[in-house]
């Protein structure tokens, strides 16, 4: 691609991503991430402890002693669920 310098790949809507990077949807949500990118990672960048939370990518369950090991994909769905305490 011309005209977009080093460093960038494609053109999604008007913002420019870099080639390092990568699109995923999480919570629903269009959001970019730098690549590689476990599970884990993912939750630390979000600051999230990942004791208190359950993920779902692609619409399955990544179990809590496999999310160091699994990567995250361009394109990837991700969503996360917080545990909330509570009660009457």
């Amino acid at each position: 691609m011309e005209g977009l310098g080093r460093g960038f790949s494609s053109i999604i809507g008007v913002e420019l991503i870099k080639a390092d990077n990568m699109i995923i949807t999480l919570n629903g949500e269009t959001r970019e991430f730098k690549t590689p990118l476990t599970v884990a990672e993912l939750l630390k960048e979000l600051d999230l402890d990942a004791r208190l939370v359950v993920v779902e990518k692609n619409m399955q369950i990544v179990e809590p002693g496999d999310m160091a090991n699994t990567q995250v994909d361009q394109g990837d769905s991700i969503e996360i669920l917080t545990m909330v305490g509570g009660g009457s």
